[in-house]
């Protein structure tokens, strides 16, 4: 896998995240545990599998099983995330981690579509050249 710090720090990740991807990619591919067809079908247990074999924080891991196993039952719960469902609901302020995802249900076993479209919509406001055409 042609992976290296260096080159994940260059687009923008931190030195932490370019450091511990590598691995987590060469996992994916080596570690039977972690592919999609060994992941448990509730988000939740694969999600817990995640963070057990990675050591992984909740978002983290959920990005993870979203991007590295294209698992399309996710909730991604980041901050801006919870924000933009607010703005979009109406709510006067982002809801906790635990009401988001139960707002969330309503998406399934599509959550992975529907909060990466939240996250992206957020992307228009931190970076000023950037479309959901790219």
């Amino acid at each position: 896998l042609a992976v290296n710090s260096l080159g994940l720090q260059s687009i923008g990740l931190s030195s932490w995240s370019s450091g511990k991807l590598p691995h987590i990619a060469q996992a994916f591919v080596h570690d039977e545990t972690v592919q999609l067809e060994n992941l448990p079908s509730d988000p939740e247990e694969a999600l817990r599998r995640i963070h057990q074999r990675f050591g992984l924080g909740r978002t983290s891991a959920a990005w993870v099983l979203m991007r590295g196993t294209l698992h399309t039952d996710v909730a991604l719960e980041g901050s801006h995330i919870r924000r933009a469902l607010a703005e979009g609901l109406g709510l006067g302020g982002p809801p906790k981690v635990k009401e988001y995802l139960e707002l969330m249900r309503v998406h399934a076993p599509y959550r992975s579509f529907a909060s990466y479209y939240l996250h992206l919509s957020q992307l228009k406001l931190w970076r000023k050249d950037w479309s959901l055409a790219d």
